[in-house]
């Protein structure tokens, strides 16, 4: 998967610009990467929202609102189930 610039922004970006962003890409989130791509953090529109009401200004660094710690699940081996975790295989209906 590749990202785009409205998945990213750097550790310099505004409040402004990373929430410009996450409305750009329509999924409540960007990656805070540094200058060689590594992730620094992660930033919601929930950690902007809670950072305004606790006083940073949208013009402040987005580093006042992000994640630098975001838990990751890694994708488990196995056959992926979309279902309901209890639901076993499906069996098609019977032909009538």
């Amino acid at each position: 998967m590749t990202f785009d610039g409205a998945w990213l922004v750097t550790p310099s970006a505004s409040v402004r610009e990373a929430l410009e962003a996450i409305t750009k890409n329509r999924h409540q989130a960007v990656m805070v990467v540094d200058a060689s791509g590594r992730l620094a953090g992660i930033v919601t529109d929930g950690d902007i929202r809670r950072g305004l009401l606790r006083g940073v200004s949208i013009d402040g660094h987005v580093t006042d609102v992000m994640n630098p710690q975001p838990r990751h699940d890694r994708p488990r081996p196995g056959p992926r189930r979309d279902a309901h975790p209890h639901a076993g295989p499906r069996a098609a209906p019977p032909f009538r």
